[in-house]
């Protein structure tokens, strides 16, 4: 087993990719979220949009590891670009944007990635590990794009779980100057599984869900709750969003409404959250909008 000192060899490693953002990707994910800011009217051209939406740059640069590299979970295999901590459970748990200026569909596009930090966060429960990872987009030699993830692992669960209700009862939640209601379902999950490359067997697999990570159904992606919170932004502000920072704070599953609530703060900023059906918060999100 890799020694947890070991891992910090992995600090600095670098990986740097090339490609055209190509309009595909957004035609497709504005049809996933039935939302028609970008998508075309029946009959007419795909996206004449040049600007992408704040944080649809995630529909881009996917890791396309081979079938021989795919570890049990469906991620990719660790200890390539990323270090091979000991604990099996991953999840997106958290970034921070920030907006230079906008990324154009169809240029030519490089990112570089940096694992920039390794954190090991021992107690009780078997500890856990967090992988911060920076990306930089950039077109025409500018840095457009400017991002950190962070990537935890958790240890492998001891026991399936112990319930396979998850609950749909909608409490009662104040309505906000921002609202947005999305179903989920297993539809919605395979399509932006498919379209962000994401094999994570949490999002389709029931029984892998269940049995071996103890969730009790299909997960919906923190990744596309996130995404959601942006376009709510989009759709209610038409300022420029300078910064755009979230964190999960508990699962979503297949099958809940994701209410989506949010608003201004301040004369520069909007508070953002995603509400689970009792009406605790799932995952936040704060955003400062450009000078």
């Amino acid at each position: 087993m890799t020694e947890v000192a070991d891992l910090q060899q992995w600090v600095g490693r670098e990986r740097r990719t090339d490609a055209v953002l190509d309009p595909w990707p957004v035609q497709a994910m504005t049809a996933l979220l039935d939302l028609p800011l970008i998508a075309p009217e029946p009959g007419r051209e795909p996206v004449s949009e040049t600007v992408l939406p704040g944080l649809w740059h995630w529909l881009y640069f996917l890791e396309t590891a081979p079938s021989s590299r795919i570890g049990p979970d469906g991620h990719p295999l660790k200890g390539g670009f990323l270090p091979p901590v000991p604990h099996p459970r991953r999840m997106f748990a958290g970034g921070r944007t920030l907006y230079h200026r906008s990324l154009r569909i169809g240029v030519p596009t490089q990112l570089l990635e940096t694992v920039k930090e390794i954190k090991e966060k021992p107690n009780s429960r078997g500890g856990l590990f967090i992988v911060t990872v920076s990306f930089h987009y950039s077109q025409d030699g500018e840095l457009c794009v400017e991002e950190e993830r962070d990537f935890i692992y958790l240890p492998a669960v001891t026991a399936p779980a112990s319930s396979t209700l998850v609950n749909k009862q909608l409490a009662p939640l104040e309505a906000a100057d921002w609202n947005l209601d999305v179903e989920s379902d297993p539809v919605l999950l395979m399509r932006f599984s498919a379209l962000t490359f994401n094999s994570h067997r949490i999002h389709y697999d029931l029984e892998y869900a269940r049995q071996q990570e103890a969730y009790p159904d299909l997960v919906v992606h923190g990744p596309l709750s996130a995404m959601l919170l942006s376009e709510l932004v989009r759709r209610n502000d038409s300022r420029e969003v300078g910064h755009f920072s979230f964190r999960a704070l508990s699962p979503l599953f297949s099958g809940q409404t994701l209410r989506l609530r949010g608003g201004p703060v301040a004369a520069d900023g909007a508070s953002l959250t995603v509400f689970d059906p009792a009406g605790a918060a799932a995952l936040t999100a704060q955003v400062t909008f450009a000078d």
